[in-house]
């Protein structure tokens, strides 16, 4: 077959960029707009959304890909592909490696972006009717678990265990996919500030003033809301025995979410989150899981030159028990896990100031520092007591 020309090329896969980026920086990008005003990232460049070259993530991920598969391309997209409503971008790149004296390191990684419906519908032609009937679901999943391809375009970017959480445990059973847990000893976790209770607050005159003050700035709100253009769009009006009364919309409710206040306050705690990843080892090999008991079958098979697996599921069968996985991370509650081993360091001094139970509770040379401050003693402030003595008196 000879090459196609570059504008039937460009227009059969959908290319919209193709860039070059060394340690030095984004060297070399060209980019290939259509006439779509609606299409992603339309008047903004790729060099203005990629600045950082080798912090980038089609970057670190195109390297790490060459210890796995030299020959091969990284393909991904955003988290929220399933979830936007334009055309998704789909980003490939691949790692080159310099090696002299028989040590190597990355030189550069070359790279294109082209449309999500190019590479859905090139997938279509060659499963053909395979993957087009009911009774057969057919993902693309990337090195890590994420979908590229699925039968349902709002799971396009999402991460399979969340969508068949049991099919995603069976990978990892069969070795398809391995857990690896990674933990964040300085992460910020949000809590509730204060609880809710009958008690009543030690009401003041500032309080009542402050009440005033915010019926006011309420009333104040309300008037334009009533009298803005878009109040239609945001409030319901309804009648009922001649009353007319007034509600937030059902169904524009976004707004609400930007005005109401949250109390929240910042911790400092420590997560862990549960990340898949291909087995290196298992780059030809062909899974076909049969059913047994009430489990669905599917098969799994690499596609070459990628970090890309099909994965084709039986739907005959009874769907299997509910199971959800999450690559969200998850405060970690030593407490509750009762480990002992890391509660010397882990210990949660917020409200009680003890010294560990273990571990390194003290130190051998602690008796001979000599650096310490005296801290501060508490005296009796005479004058302030005469001024109130003298106050006291004369009222």
């Amino acid at each position: 077959m000879g090459l196609l020309p570059r504008n039937e090329f460009k227009q059969r896969f959908g290319i919209t960029v193709a860039f070059l980026a060394t340690h030095s920086g984004l060297t070399r990008w060209q980019e290939f707009h259509s006439n779509n005003a609606d299409e992603v990232g339309a008047g903004e460049s790729f060099s203005e959304r990629n600045k950082h070259s080798i912090d980038e993530i089609w970057y670190k991920r195109a390297v790490d890909q060459h210890f796995v598969r030299e020959e091969s391309f990284v393909y991904s997209v955003p988290f929220d592909a399933g979830d936007s409503g334009g055309e998704t971008i789909v980003t490939a790149s691949h790692a080159i490696f310099h090696t002299e004296g028989g040590k190597s390191a990355p030189a550069a990684v070359v790279g294109f972006q082209f449309q999500h419906t190019a590479l859905l519908k090139l997938f279509r032609n060659i499963t053909g009717n395979a993957c087009a009937m009911d009774d057969k679901g057919c993902y693309i999943l990337d090195n890590n678990g994420f979908v590229i391809i699925s039968p349902h375009r709002q799971e396009t970017g999402k991460f399979f265990g969340e969508i068949n959480g049991y099919i995603m445990h069976r990978l990892v059973e069969e070795r398809v996919y391995k857990r690896v847990t990674v933990y964040d000893y300085q992460a910020i976790c949000f809590q509730s500030n204060g609880d809710n209770n009958s008690s009543n607050y030690l009401f003041s005159p500032l309080l009542h003033v402050l009440r005033i003050v915010k019926w006011l700035l309420y009333t104040l709100l309300w008037y334009i809301v009533q009298m803005h253009a878009v109040t239609a769009e945001f409030i319901e009006q309804y009648t009922d025995e001649n009353l007319t009364f007034y509600q937030p919309s059902t169904k524009n409710t976004e707004w609400l979410k930007s005005v109401t206040l949250q109390r929240t306050r910042l911790k400092s705690c420590d997560m862990q989150r549960l990340l898949y990843t291909l087995y290196n080892d298992k780059d030809n090999v062909v899974y076909n899981i049969t059913a047994h008991a009430c489990v669905r079958p599917f098969v799994v098979l690499p596609i070459p030159a990628s970090n890309l697996i099909l994965l084709v599921i039986d739907q005959v069968c009874p769907k299997e028990y509910t199971m959800e996985l999450t690559v969200n991370p998850i405060d970690i509650n030593y407490q509750l896990e009762g480990n002992d081993t890391l509660a010397c360091y882990k210990h949660d001094r917020e409200f009680t100031r003890v010294r560990p139970v273990s571990c390194i509770n003290r130190h051998v040379n602690e008796s001979s520092i000599e650096l310490c401050g005296n801290a501060g003693s508490i005296f009796a402030n005479i004058l302030l007591l005469l001024i109130c003595f003298i106050v006291n008196q004369f009222l």
